[in-house]
């Protein structure tokens, strides 16, 4: 039983938070582009950037956006790791990558240090 229950939900439900903001933006403006190829995929981050700032809601720039959005798709719902956080999930770069540091850490937790860490170590 945690010490902290609140505090804990609060930063699961953070976690959850990106993978949806992510999903949506998958959703709403399309997958990233390929190659560079100008599907108007980024004009649409931009957009919801600009929609999202109207509202005096701050730190959703277009960057930050399309970060969210790159790790949903890299990451579909079906492949993602519940116990692992969204920034691990980041820092791991791939589903490949992140499950050859699960097994490599075996029963540590997997925390965002920890892939940055391991990440150099496997490559």
């Amino acid at each position: 039983m945690s010490k902290f229950p609140k505090t804990v939900a609060a930063v699961q439900k953070r976690d959850s938070c990106m993978w949806e903001i992510g999903d949506a933006l998958l959703a709403e403006c399309g997958p990233p582009s390929n190659h560079g190829v100008n599907d108007g995929s980024y004009a649409k981050l931009e957009a919801a950037a600009k929609e999202i700032e109207h509202l005096k809601i701050e730190g959703y720039t277009t960057d930050y956006l399309s970060r969210l959005r790159d790790v949903s798709n890299n990451f579909p719902g079906r492949i993602r790791n519940p116990s692992v956080s969204w920034a691990a999930h980041r820092s791991s770069g791939s589903p490949e990558m992140l499950q050859t540091i699960v097994k490599a850490v075996g029963s540590k937790p997997i925390t965002n240090a920890v892939v940055r860490s391991m990440r150099p170590v496997i490559e």
